[in-house]
């Protein structure tokens, strides 16, 4: 999420953990601290998908109050992804629906938003317990959703991207789209890519399927080399 804003720490190091006040980089499973690159992970998942203190510690298992501290430092390391965070939910909550990114210009809709419009220009002193408890409820899903959405709807824009190039590079080497082909695109899992190919081109595959994937990173993130790593293997290693 960090790489899309282009924080400073996202482009010295990419595998980050917050710790106290603290960035820590730990990458050895085999250093003392490697734990708390994992506890890292975790907060960096439940921040993008707009998780709060109490569920961090759930997750955890930690006191709300060191949760608390863990997500305040986290944005003290990354504050540029607080910035884009905050404005997407203020943009979301007023306008009904989220960004996904400048390139493709797509947007993703909030279902939510006609029930909450309704319920925010009564009089808050006026709703009911019931009433209340929507409010908050349907806020907290769109907040979520308004977070999370920049970050998966980009990913998901970079592999359609890759997929159309991959295409055209197959097309300019002669492969068509047959059930015969030397290649053949046979599936895509989130961030990953899946070809077929005869045991001549597995090479040939590696090399388009990487440089699609690279060439549509760039074409989304500006400041963060995006590196795509092809694995040739008689199976699907997931």
């Amino acid at each position: 999420a960090s790489c899309l804003v282009g924080s400073e720490m996202c482009i010295r190091d990419r595998f980050s953990a917050a710790a106290g006040h603290k960035v820590v980089v730990i990458n050895d499973k085999s250093h003392p601290n490697f734990g708390l690159r994992q506890k890292g992970k975790i907060l960096g998942f439940m921040i993008s998908f707009g998780g709060s203190a109490f569920t961090l510690s759930k997750s955890l298992k930690i006191p709300v109050e060191e949760a608390e501290e863990l997500i305040s430092s986290y944005f003290k390391g990354f504050p540029k992804l607080k910035k884009m965070f905050d404005a997407s939910t203020k943009f979301a909550l007023q306008h009904g629906y989220v960004k996904i990114d400048e390139i493709t210009n797509g947007i993703r809709w909030l279902p939510e938003f006609e029930e909450y419009k309704t319920l925010i220009t009564k009089d808050y002193k006026s709703l009911t317990k019931e009433e209340r408890s929507k409010k908050a409820k349907l806020e907290g899903r769109m907040r979520r959703k308004a977070m999370n959405t920049p970050i998966q709807g980009m990913a998901s824009s970079i592999t359609k991207t890759a997929l159309i190039l991959l295409r055209n590079y197959l097309l300019e080497i002669g492969i068509q789209p047959t059930k015969d082909a030397d290649i053949k695109i046979v599936s895509v899992v989130h961030d990953e890519v899946v070809l077929e190919a005869n045991s001549d081109f597995a090479d040939k595959a590696a090399e388009l399927l990487q440089k699609a994937m690279e060439t549509a990173g760039k074409i989304f993130v500006k400041k963060v080399a995006m590196p795509a790593s092809p694995v040739i293997g008689d199976v699907w290693d997931h």
